[in-house]
């Protein structure tokens, strides 16, 4: 299900608000892909292996992340298509994306289907 590419890091940011309490505001979603079962894939927000920042007063926060198999922005990583049969998790920034690949809604189950 997953291809043998070279790890893809990524640089991105975050922006600390504070209107009407914490809220964080990511320039990129960053998704890492697991494979639960053959065939499933599962989505989920990716961990950071790194944080920083320029000014301690600032509020936007610089990240760098990763990533083996998963998405950015929607386009996706190290993972074969043709091998997955369903998706489930982080899947509603990109759930365009799979009904044009012919994945369809499994409400029961909860996860995108072929």
């Amino acid at each position: 299900m997953f291809t043998n590419e070279k790890p893809l890091i990524v640089e991105t940011a975050y922006i600390d608000r504070y209107g009407g309490g914490p809220y964080r505001h990511y320039r990129n979603e960053v998704l890492d892909a697991s494979e639960i079962s053959p065939g499933h894939l599962q989505l989920g927000y990716a961990q950071p292996i790194e944080r920083y920042k320029l000014a301690k007063t600032n509020k936007t926060n610089y990240v760098t992340y990763k990533l083996e198999h998963g998405m950015v922005d929607g386009e996706s990583h190290g993972i074969n298509w043709n091998a997955v049969k369903s998706v489930s998790g982080q899947t509603y920034g990109i759930k365009e994306q799979l009904k044009k690949m012919g994945y369809r809604w499994n409400r029961d189950q909860q996860r995108w289907e072929k």
